[in-house]
């Protein structure tokens, strides 16, 4: 698992994402941004980041990401964009309540 964010932006976090995906395809990146846009967040879930977090965020919040990303059995065939724009998403997701957790941290 693998936790972005120290001091870099949204965009810097994906393309980091990016190369660890190409790598290691499975390995759970957890996204910390200050900023983001709606199309950062899109990307990230494109890109299957396992959660992503934008200041402000409550420690809690984050261990229990962590929690779940440790845990986590099967966890990148959950969540897939079929279509997106910055105003609306079209998501097919796994019907579990895990998926639902992390499919909730990426809106807030």
């Amino acid at each position: 698992m693998v936790l972005t964010g120290q001091e870099t932006s949204a965009k810097e976090d994906l393309e980091f994402l990016r190369t660890i995906r190409r790598i290691h395809p499975h390995t759970r990146v957890i996204i910390l941004v200050g900023e983001s846009t709606p199309e950062d967040v899109v990307q990230a879930i494109r890109e299957g980041a396992f959660s992503y977090f934008c200041r402000p965020f409550s420690v809690a919040e984050l261990s229990q990401a962590v929690h779940s990303a440790i845990e986590a059995a099967a966890w990148d065939d959950g969540i897939e964009i079929v279509a997106a724009t910055p105003d609306w998403v079209r998501l097919v997701a796994r019907c579990d309540l895990q998926v639902s957790e992390r499919l909730l941290r990426f809106v807030y």
